[in-house]
């Protein structure tokens, strides 16, 4: 996450400083330039913000265990390398989403009226779906996979928790729950594309689901089928209110 992150900032700083000298495209890409450097500057308070709520959150999900006393720290760099790993990975959502907006506004001029409305649907769809999977995975996956997983050992024994590996378990099924509400967005996009028609969906639609299905237990550790389900059902669910509301 550590080195994702690190390149990606260089990325955009790298581009801002292209952009910047680059005279032959300076006037066709001073919008975007101008949106990069919002972006960087903007980073720093951001990533202050992101520092100072981390620990509000590690505690947060501590507390989604029937004994937060679970959890302890093994050695002394734990808790700040946690921290750090907190802190960045929400900032990674503001430099992704940042970057998304960046570029519909350097675009924005060259797109027809349709296309405008069809970018910014899709934008405002990418974050509310992703923030509608936070609060699933949050409420429902993580509680029910504390649950379910250490049932499924058949172990009588105390659970005992390092806070490092706790939160990685938990932002590690964050980011499943993401990616796979994020998979009807990605047939909304093969749709519109005409990669497939809506009638080649329709026809083909069951055969989807269970390929769908067959991913998500692939993604998901338990082995019961319970979580699978769980994620499974609201993302069918997502799927067939895009189509409803003509987004595919």
């Amino acid at each position: 996450m550590i080195d994702f992150l690190i390149s990606l900032f260089v990325f955009f700083l790298l581009l801002y400083l292209i952009l910047k000298e680059d005279e032959t495209y300076i006037k066709h890409y001073e919008q975007l330039r101008r949106n990069l450097k919002f972006l960087l500057i903007t980073s720093v308070p951001v990533l202050g913000i992101c520092f100072y709520y981390s620990p509000k959150i590690i505690q947060h999900f501590i507390n989604l265990l029937d004994d937060p006393n679970k959890v302890t720290i093994l050695h002394p760099m734990e808790g700040i390398i946690t921290r750090l790993n907190v802190t960045l990975s929400l900032f990674s959502l503001y430099l992704v989403f940042g970057a998304l907006i960046c570029v519909y506004i350097w675009i924005n001029d060259a797109l027809y009226k349709h296309e405008k409305s069809t970018f910014l649907k899709y934008i405002i769809l990418f974050l509310s779906i992703t923030v509608i999977a936070c609060i699933f995975g949050t409420y429902v996956i993580i509680p029910s996979s504390l649950y379910i997983l250490p049932k499924l050992s058949g172990i009588d024994i105390n659970q005992m928790y390092s806070l490092e590996k706790y939160m990685d378990f938990v932002f590690g099924s964050l980011i499943i729950t993401i990616f796979a509400f994020y998979i009807p967005i990605f047939i909304s996009a093969l749709i519109k594309l005409n990669v497939i028609t809506k009638d080649q969906f329709n026809k083909s639609r069951p055969l989807v689901y269970v390929f769908l299905y067959a991913v998500l237990a692939a993604l998901t550790p338990d082995t019961s089928g319970v979580i699978t389900m769980m994620m499974y059902v609201p993302l069918i669910c997502i799927n067939e209110i895009l189509l409803r509301i003509n987004l595919l």
